[in-house]
């Protein structure tokens, strides 16, 4: 009797709790190649093929959502559909306070007011059943805030307080209070203190802060423009507990990327006295408290740019992903399921100047790029605790370069989520509209097995009390992207990492920056007569 012939003579219950207990989608595929009653059987199952969806959406399940697995898969196709498509289920408005400081991240876009207190809204999603909420807190806070981050899912609000640098009590002291979300009072679990301390040693007062949370590690670079004034510190936020610390001006952007590991870029000192543009991964928990420059790290990868032309100035060097490796979604049963970390996209991007144009250069990076390199590497050789990867090893394959003819903004940063990149465009006659890159691998495959490299839908929405045909088209693309030599690098620089986008028309000719989250599409109108948030919540 063959192997088929014997699974075949199992009881159909049997089969399937052995089915159940397969928890990878590669998994279940395989299966449903053995034979035809397989392939029928994992069609079939709500179960099997929500499992299998999940992958191919880039989502994770919430355990403790008690919905049928029908009733979870028929929920997931509609979140992916609508995103698929762009039809939001609604749409709002939302006033840009007047306090300078905002913050959108894990689904909560917080915006600080003139008189020092910050007011939060959770995003909602229809489709996810996530409710919104807004509530307040402050201006009664233990000190003036200066900047701040959020994670909701560790009800975890960061202050930034910055020196008092005259009077009785001047000092040169940064400090972060630690403290709730809800409510603004001490962290319970800040058990090292409430308060994380750095000391600066000359007085700076246009000094400016980039904020990261990810777990129980928080990261500020402190940006400077006086000599070796720049700084990056990560500190366990639960223990107070420094875990690194750089100094160096040519350090100018960061993003945690695993729960070791950080991305940092940086403007590499070569030796005619030249700058490159370097990505260098420091292992976090393995390098020293104490502080010392970026060439002095012991355990690091770098991840070198092409060679760029001669007379090309390097003018800023940035790199964005949202969320962090270590969020956790905020635990909802209501909720069925949310996005898998391990999908995220980093966006690098290098401004130069070229004769007297500024011009920006976007590198589209999957975390998977970065990790698969790093986990090449015999971590056991002693002389692999520094290793460098040229540009022909790690970026023509897992990177896709492009120049777009209207770069992202500097100011509204969070255009990344997952592995979604939005950026706003303008076309013919001062026309507007949003492209969405999605580097989602596995949705990409199935769209390319389900339909032709280019399809197109049309539909009509109501945006901004303005009647739009959006001309929707999801485009494949699976060539390569070329970079001609001569211009920004010394010669062409190729990449082919696939990616498919979709672009969204909008009934207005002024100028807006876009954002996005898990749940929604932000376009950020901050002209000065005229300043709000519209949302397309999905």
């Amino acid at each position: 009797m063959s192997k088929f012939s014997l699974l075949n003579s199992l009881p159909l219950e049997l089969v399937l709790n052995i089915l159940d207990h397969v928890s990878d989608y590669e998994t279940l595929l395989k299966c449903r190649e053995v034979c035809h009653n397989l392939k029928d059987l994992v069609d079939q199952t709500p179960t099997l093929q929500y499992t299998i969806n999940l992958a191919v959406a880039g989502q994770e399940s919430c355990c403790a959502n008690v919905d049928s697995p029908a009733a979870l898969l028929d929920a997931l196709k509609r979140h992916q559909n609508a995103w698929d498509e762009l039809k939001w289920s609604r749409q709002s408005r939302l006033p840009m306070r007047s306090g300078g400081l905002w913050e959108l991240y894990g689904g909560v876009l917080a915006q600080s007011d003139e008189k020092g207190g910050i007011s939060f809204i959770r995003l909602p999603s229809d489709l996810r059943s996530i409710e919104e909420k807004q509530w307040s807190l402050g201006p009664s806070f233990p000190c003036p805030v200066r900047d701040f981050a959020m994670d909701l899912s560790q009800d975890l609000l960061l202050l930034i307080e910055k020196p008092h640098w005259v009077g009785q009590t001047a000092d040169h002291t940064y400090r972060l209070h630690i403290r709730t979300l809800t409510t603004g009072e001490p962290h319970p679990e800040a058990k090292g203190g409430t308060i994380l301390s750095n000391i600066q040693t000359f007085r700076d007062e246009d000094t400016s802060y980039t904020i990261q949370i990810s777990g129980h590690y928080v990261g500020v670079l402190f940006n400077s423009v006086h000599v070796d004034g720049t700084e990056l510190v990560i500190w366990d936020w639960k223990t107070s507990q420094v875990q690194m610390h750089l100094v160096g001006n040519q350090i100018r952007s960061f993003s945690f990327l695993s729960q070791a590991f950080v991305v940092i870029c940086l403007f590499r000192e070569v030796d005619d006295g030249d700058y490159v543009p370097v990505l260098l991964i420091v292992d976090v928990e393995k390098e020293t408290e104490r502080p010392q420059r970026p060439s002095d790290v012991q355990y690091s990868f770098s991840f070198h740019f092409p060679h760029l032309e001669e007379d090309v100035h390097q003018l800023a060097f940035q790199i964005q992903s949202d969320p962090a490796p270590l969020w956790q979604a905020h635990r909802d049963p209501r909720v069925p399921f949310y996005m898998d970390k391990n999908n995220s996209l980093y966006v690098v991007s290098l401004w130069v100047q070229v004769e007297d144009a500024v011009r920006c250069v976007t590198t589209l990076v999957p975390s998977t790029t970065f990790l698969a390199c790093i986990n090449g590497v015999d971590s056991k050789d002693p002389a692999d605790h520094k290793v460098d990867f040229v540009w022909d090893f790690w970026g023509p394959r897992g990177t896709r370069m492009i120049e777009p003819a209207q770069p992202h903004s500097i100011v509204w940063v969070c255009y990344v989520y997952g592995s979604k990149y939005v950026v706003s465009e303008t076309g013919e006659n001062a026309s507007l509209s949003i492209k969405i890159y999605d580097f989602n691998q596995l949705a990409l495959k199935r769209g390319l097995s389900t339909a032709p490299h280019t399809q197109t839908t049309a539909s009509s929405a109501k945006l901004l009390q303005h009647d739009v045909s959006l001309g929707q088209q999801t485009q494949y693309q699976i060539f390569p992207t070329l970079l001609e030599g001569g211009d920004i690098f010394e010669e062409d620089v190729q990449t082919f990492f696939p990616y498919r986008s979709r672009t969204l028309a909008l009934p207005f000719n002024y100028k807006c920056s876009v954002m996005c989250s898990e749940d929604s599409i932000i376009i950020v109108d901050s002209r000065l007569d005229h300043r709000e948030y519209t949302l397309l919540t999905f």
